[in-house]
């Protein structure tokens, strides 16, 4: 019989289902009363915002939101074997689909109102857990 292994001694995850999908029902009611929308997160490594090529890539392959975070705290706390539900917030528009020029002040001036909201969102999820 083989020896079940800790999460420190894994090197390569199953991350097919790393999002909990006991937690998805709850998740999916929220939504709905928040009308809070769903898609698909294309991750670039950053620290820097996605160009207007790697833009239209992420939208060929299906991706509706595109940033340089979420994904690797997932697949870290996936192997962690911690439960894990993703909630990401769009500061900016992407690249190829805004004229304006992104700043990153704007970018941060955004940040705080959704991490504002976030926290209430995050708070409500909790309490009906």
């Amino acid at each position: 019989m083989e020896k079940k292994k800790k999460p420190s001694e894994i090197r390569f995850e199953k991350e097919a289902k790393a999002l909990q999908r006991n937690l998805e029902k709850r998740r999916q009611q929220q939504q709905e009363r928040e009308k809070l929308k769903e898609g698909v997160y294309a991750m670039f490594s950053g620290p820097s915002y996605e160009t207007v090529m790697e833009t239209y890539m992420a939208a060929r392959l299906g991706a509706d939101i595109v940033g340089m975070s979420t994904i690797p705290e997932v697949i870290i706390a996936n192997h962690c074997g911690m439960k894990v539900l993703a909630l990401s917030g769009v500061p900016c528009p992407a690249a190829a689909y805004s004229d304006q020029e992104i700043t990153h002040e704007q970018v941060m001036e955004n940040c705080q109102s959704i991490s504002d909201k976030a926290m209430i969102l995050i708070g409500r999820f909790i309490k009906e857990l």
